[in-house]
């Protein structure tokens, strides 16, 4: 199906001349479908790592979901909002900044973070946790990556 789909997909861009080599761009395709069924297939004979993969996925997603219940609370509020309602909110912040372009969200994610945020904490509060959130998960995030890479190429 997924074959059949990308085939339409590119009769139709070839259509509206957006594909010039069709025979080029469908044998591409093609690849990307064999890996990604190749890929599925391996995952699902090695269930144990597979599931290893699963939890260690939930733990970084719940770890990085829980930084604004953390941040709220280092400012010396402990019943604003409690860990499930900070879950929520949180994987609801990252699910509306997957609609805004990259990089960044450009003011997506910081505007869902206000407006999800704000039912539980006032305005000043809800600022500064949203800076530090921000900072915590986009920049650090490049910082500490930067440097990882930089270390990858100095061993190498």
């Amino acid at each position: 199906m997924n074959k059949k789909l990308a085939n339409f997909g590119i009769y139709i861009l070839h259509k509206l001349k957006l594909v010039k080599d069709k025979k080029k761009k469908k044998a591409k395709w093609d690849e990307y479908i064999f890996n990604f069924h190749n890929s599925a297939k391996l995952l699902l004979d090695s269930k144990k790592d597979f599931f290893i993969a699963f939890l260690f996925n939930l733990a970084s997603l719940l770890a990085m979901f829980i930084i604004p219940l953390f941040l709220l609370w280092s400012m010396g509020d402990y019943s604003s909002f409690g860990i499930y309602e900070t879950i929520i909110a949180s994987s609801y912040v990252m699910m509306f900044g997957s609609f805004f372009p990259a990089p960044g969200g450009t003011g997506g994610l910081e505007f869902g973070f206000m407006i999800f945020f704000g039912t539980f904490i006032g305005r000043p509060q809800l600022t500064a946790i949203m800076l530090l959130w921000r900072a915590i998960t986009y920049h650090f995030s490049l910082i500490t990556g930067a440097a990882a890479l930089y270390m990858k190429k100095v061993e190498a």
